[in-house]
């Protein structure tokens, strides 16, 4: 068997610092947290010396942080953009998150998606926890799109303990249901492989509140451990280990609750998930060290959106939350770290722009495939490869500009579904032809009315807190486009169109050229709830592909 050292060698020889070697590309190990904000973990200002991430914040510390680092605004669009290199606004699931899990979609066909894209270079995939990018047909699961393997939740979020969802909005009628369980959820944990597919449920894991035995965490974490010490040295991993924690609902084994005594159960129980998350990194980069992988690894830890203030996190001291486009919505803490971050950028913080469908084209580099996504698809690719800004052999981001969203459509599959879309409300707006934000430079423009316009503290929703939450129901920019200066307002407190109208008209120009570029379109599919609900009771009550 080759040592991962050697690969590391054989590597640097190959390639020197800049990543475009063909014979032992680094393995990749891309973590993704769900819907923890800014203010979390403990190294990103907020509730130091009381919020328990060690370990994170250790490998922030030796590693690079991205400051300026952004994903879009809610969970599914924000993935799609990581495996496919385009910005998430191009993606169906824009549209209304992929909810109701009965309607038949996911992400376009076309694309070749990042795992596949890796193949060519010898990588073996695999990917554990949340996917929400479409499951309704084989063809759209993991494994089809390019995993070798896959564990997790096919749906967008689900109970910790019981693995149970009810994101279909749909009563399958399921004999033998628990008479306590509500109708309209159903369990989802899937499993499947190149050699198993298209898989199957994996049944005993759906267990009751308090069972270490079924805490996603725990099995997710366990998944992640045994895939990489069992992996093949003599081929890189990538492994797209996309957690539940910090998601709702909030929920945490009592061993780390009980590391918090704040006088505020949710809060206690928030920390204790983010703890979850923190000795997660720490069994995952054990495990890297112990199989010989960690010198010749690339980790990469960030999160798919803010916190949603509503049910808890903190985006502090940025402004809104999960689902607006205000800096707290769109704007995550990061770091990469592992043996192949050079050892003259550890401990560095980058502050240029990066965005979540840069991961495609920088992990394309450094695997020797080219600096740039797969062209195929529907959409043209946006990503760049960040990895010279990274790696220190420049000195500037490649990226100067991110279309955060772009909407050109009324949210008309609230209406033709009947699903509300999960609170993912999208209006048409006279006189304009698109809605969303824009970031060029230093300004952002926001384009049209963003709601949650208000500050939400160290700590979201307080026990003393009101509801529904004060400042959730504030809205901005509704008679015009605002305008910020992010480099010296990261917080969005000074509003300077008025006074910088000729900047507002570079940046809505700049933001209206995307008007040509491909959108989804404006109606979901008709749910499908026949076919949804018939998988189910096939599968004695768990969500499987039924197309």
């Amino acid at each position: 068997m080759v040592k991962a050292a050697a690969l590391a060698a054989l590597w640097l020889g190959a390639a020197g610092a800049a990543g475009g070697a063909t014979a032992a590309p680094p393995h990749i190990i891309f973590a993704l947290t769900d819907d923890l904000g800014w203010n979390f973990p403990g190294y990103h200002h907020g509730e130091q010396g009381v919020l328990h991430t060690p370990t994170l914040d250790a490998l922030a510390a030796g590693g690079v942080r991205l400051e300026s680092s952004y994903m879009y605004k809610y969970c599914s669009p924000s993935r799609g953009s990581l495996l496919t290199g385009r910005y998430p606004w191009k993606l169906a699931s824009t549209r209304c998150n992929f909810i109701p899990s009965s309607i038949p979609e996911g992400v376009d066909l076309g694309y070749t998606m990042l795992p596949k894209h890796l193949a060519k270079a010898g990588y073996i995939s695999t990917h554990i926890g949340k996917w929400h990018l479409g499951f309704h047909a084989p063809a759209y699961t993991p494994v089809a799109r390019g995993f070798n393997q896959s564990f997790g939740f096919l749906e967008g979020g689900e109970d910790h303990w019981t693995h149970a969802c009810g994101a279909g909005k749909a009563n399958c009628h399921v004999e033998g249901r628990p008479p306590h369980m509500d109708p309209k959820t159903n369990w989802d944990l899937w499993s499947q492989s190149t050699q198993h597919f298209p898989g199957g449920p994996v049944f005993g894991i759906n267990g009751t509140e308090g069972d270490l035995d079924t805490y996603s965490g725990y099995v997710f974490t366990e998944q992640a451990v045994e895939a990489i010490a069992s992996h093949d040295l003599t081929k890189p991993l990538f492994m797209f280990l996309s957690l539940h924690n910090t998601h709702a609902p909030v929920e945490a084994p009592e061993r780390f609750v009980d590391l918090y005594d704040t006088g505020d159960a949710l809060k206690d129980t928030f920390f204790a998930m983010v703890s979850v998350v923190d000795e997660t990194m720490k069994n995952v980069t054990d495990a890297l060290k112990s199989n010989g992988m960690w010198e010749n690894s690339i980790v990469v830890w960030t999160t798919d959106n803010g916190s949603p203030v509503q049910v808890a996190g903190s985006n502090h001291p940025l402004k809104g939350g999960k689902s607006t486009n205000w800096e707290g919505g769109v704007r995550t803490p990061a770091f990469v770290t592992g043996g192949r971050v050079p050892s003259s950028m550890r401990g560095k913080q980058l502050h240029g722009l990066v965005h979540v469908s840069d991961w495609f084209a920088t992990f394309s580099d450094v695997a020797g495939l080219g600096p740039a996504a797969d062209p195929e698809g529907v959409a043209a690719a946006d990503s760049i490869s960040q990895w010279k800004y990274i790696s220190g052999q420049v000195a500037e981001a490649p990226r100067t500009e991110i279309v955060h969203d772009h909407r050109m459509f009324s949210n008309a599959s609230r209406n033709h579904n009947g699903d509300l879309c999960n609170g993912q409300v999208v209006y048409e707006k006279p006189g304009y032809d698109a809605l969303g934000a824009i970031r060029m430079g230093d300004f952002k423009l926001i384009v049209g009315d963003e709601h949650e316009a208000s500050w939400f503290g160290e700590f979201s929703p307080n026990a003393s807190a009101p509801r529904p939450l004060p400042g959730m129901d504030v809205v901005e920019c509704a008679r015009r486009p605002c305008l910020f200066n992010i480099v010296d307002d990261p917080s969005e407190h000074k509003d300077l169109a008025a006074a910088l109208p000729h900047v507002v008209t570079k940046l809505w120009a700049r933001f209206n050229e995307s008007n040509a570029a491909h959108h989804p379109a404006k109606l979901s599919p008709p749910r499908d709830v026949p076919g949804f609900c018939g998988a189910i009771r096939a599968n004695g009550g768990w969500v499987a592909p039924w197309l």
